[in-house]
């Protein structure tokens, strides 16, 4: 008798602890299956209802975030960080093997969880509907393996870490963010070309190529986007789901790497800075901004918008790259506009940078003068300076980088500095570069002197490949994105090395 009365507190004992409160903050966690060691993920950074949940290796997109807020009676939700969307007992499923998805949180039994101390830093998931367990199917170790529920039975797979995201990646200053931007890389001609990603004959984008431009060692991406070629619904300027899916699967290869990425409206015929046509491209900016920033606004800071690329007018004259005051102050309006429709989606965009360019997003004080800075602590300016033309662009153009380049990339750079990094407002370059002329090594020194000379005054460059060569000019080439190989790694390297 005293022996089974022995056992019984025992009993008692363990149970008390593994069911004792578990007293998770809200916040964002990554959740790490115990026996696999993956995370909780929402398959390919879906936004749909009804996503498969599952597992995956650890990366940087907001699919393997999660929002736990807490609710009534000790309860809480588990929102995935990009969709908003909650995990959810598919079908109100009560047996073992029952699916686990996203949906649209509606306050029911099948989305809510108790959250239970299992001692030595682990939890477990306990269905509010069902009392069963999350747990990952079969034991599996495997990336895309489903999570389901079952019956608890304590074993690893049924138990998880919950890993705080650190704060301090939602709340950096605009100086702070272009100070860690470093080298950056352009993914040209693809998702800005019209017709399609493929039309300008670049591959479909992969996973590889992405992993390459970060594992070189640059800690930038910017996306070009185009969007007028995947509307729908008239006037309402309405973005195909399927293009938006599209951007942001891309988007999640640069931040699954720890990069910043930016995004941007480019190529876009609508865009017209003039008195005439104001108010029909200004309807449409805000009509674009408004999706894309609600798409992205649970990001976090690592992800950039850029309003526009190169807004200009009057397009094969002589005034199509230097503007007239009518364009710069239209232009002014515009990016007020964009601005104001980002900012007034909440999230992450109310504390997320923007970068706002001018004319043609011209370097020269020209088009400089005229443009108008928010009264906003987060706008940095975006500027673009394939300089000089001749050497760095024009096929016919010296081959040699001498004295006068070295000149005028110091003058473009110190007027920056003087304009605008002195006065408390980032610049980011968001293109430049050098075609090929068979001048490499011209070309090396050209980028280290350049990427030197920019981080001297705090200005990160993000240099244009086009994955060009061998045509007719524009050959832009560093990566060759098919072969997965780098025809001049070289270049990249004098960047990456002269931007530290």
């Amino acid at each position: 008798m005293i022996k089974i009365m022995y056992i019984f507190c025992i009993f008692i004992s363990v149970s008390w602890t593994s069911l004792a409160a578990a007293d998770v903050a809200n916040g964002r966690y990554v959740l790490v299956n115990k026996h696999s060691g993956k995370v909780l993920d929402v398959s390919a950074v879906s936004q749909s209802n009804g996503a498969t949940v599952h597992q995956w290796t650890l990366g940087a997109g907001l699919n393997q975030r999660w929002d736990i807020v807490s609710l009534e009676d000790g309860y809480y939700s588990i929102r995935a960080a990009h969709s908003a969307k909650t995990l959810d007992v598919w079908g109100w499923n009560n047996s073992n093997g029952t699916e686990v998805k996203q949906y649209d949180y509606a306050g029911n039994a099948n989305q809510q969880w108790d959250i239970v101390n299992n001692g030595g830093g682990y939890y477990r998931i306990i269905s509010r509907l069902n009392g069963k367990a999350l747990e990952v199917a079969g034991w599996g170790t495997n990336n895309g393996v489903k999570i389901q529920m079952w019956d608890f039975g304590s074993t690893d797979n049924q138990l998880w870490s919950f890993q705080p995201v650190g704060a301090s990646r939602f709340s950096k200053t605009a100086f702070e963010i272009t100070g860690d931007m470093a080298a950056g890389w352009n993914l040209g001609n693809t998702m800005d070309s019209i017709g399609g990603e493929t039309n300008w004959g670049n591959p479909f984008t992969e996973r590889y190529m992405i992993d390459a431009i970060a594992k070189r060692g640059f800690k930038t991406l910017r996306i070009p986007v185009t969007w007028n070629d995947n509307l729908y619904g008239g006037n309402s300027y309405l973005i195909q789901p399927a293009w938006m899916d599209r951007v942001e699967k891309i988007v999640n290869y640069g931040l699954d790497n720890g990069m910043y990425v930016i995004i941007n409206v480019h190529h876009e015929a609508w865009v017209k800075p003039t008195t005439a046509d104001k108010n029909v491209t200004a309807a449409h900016t805000k009509a674009i901004w408004s999706q894309i920033a609600t798409r992205f606004k649970n990001y976090n800071q690592y992800l950039i918008f850029e309003t526009f690329n190169e807004p200009r007018s009057h397009y094969g004259t002589s005034l199509e790259w230097t503007g007239t005051p009518e364009n710069y102050s239209v232009i002014n309006e515009l990016n007020s506009v964009a601005l104001a429709a980002i900012r007034a989606t909440g999230g992450n965009n109310t504390n997320r940078m923007i970068m706002i360019p001018g004319y043609a997003a011209s370097p020269w004080n020209t088009q400089t003068d005229h443009l108008t800075i928010p009264n906003d602590a987060m706008v940095a300016i975006s500027t673009h300076g394939y300089i000089p033309y001749d050497f760095s662009e024009s096929e016919n153009g010296p081959k040699i980088f001498s004295q006068k380049e070295k000149d005028l990339v110091d003058y473009v750079f110190n007027e920056l500095n003087k304009k605008y990094i002195s006065k408390g407002v980032p610049v980011v370059m968001g293109e430049w570069g050098t075609s090929d002329k068979g001048n490499t090594s011209e070309r090396i020194a050209y980028a280290s002197y350049y990427a030197k000379k920019a981080t001297s005054v705090n200005i990160p460059t993000v240099v244009w490949d086009n994955n060009a060569l061998g045509g007719n000019g524009h050959n832009y080439r560093l990566y060759d994105r098919a072969g997965n190989f780098w025809p001049f790694g070289n270049i990249a390297d004098a960047i990456i090395s002269s931007s530290k």
